[in-house]
């Protein structure tokens, strides 16, 4: 009993620790752009899969997904900017 509690608590101080650090870490760093196409996508690769295999959760993120990408149309990247961004 004495053993699993203290592996648990060794376990919450681990990931805490290693949240903590990824915080510090990614401060002060420029902040990432969303590629909501990607969003859109992945929603349209979602909803058949989840029809498919009768998991409408799948379904159901997909439309999530699709909604979100399509919401925000205006900020979708081209993919000549990727490879020039990645070029760079």
């Amino acid at each position: 009993m004495q053993t699993s509690f203290i592996a648990i608590i060794l376990a919450v101080v681990l990931v805490l620790s290693i949240g903590v650090f990824f915080v510090v870490r990614n401060r002060g760093l420029e902040t990432r752009v969303d590629d909501y196409r990607t969003f859109f996508i992945m929603g349209a690769v979602f909803i058949p899969i989840g029809i498919a295999t009768d998991n409408y959760a799948f379904s159901i993120i997909g439309l999530v997904f699709m909604i979100l990408g399509v919401t925000n149309r205006d900020k979708w990247r081209n993919v000549k900017e990727k490879v020039e961004k990645r070029a760079l």
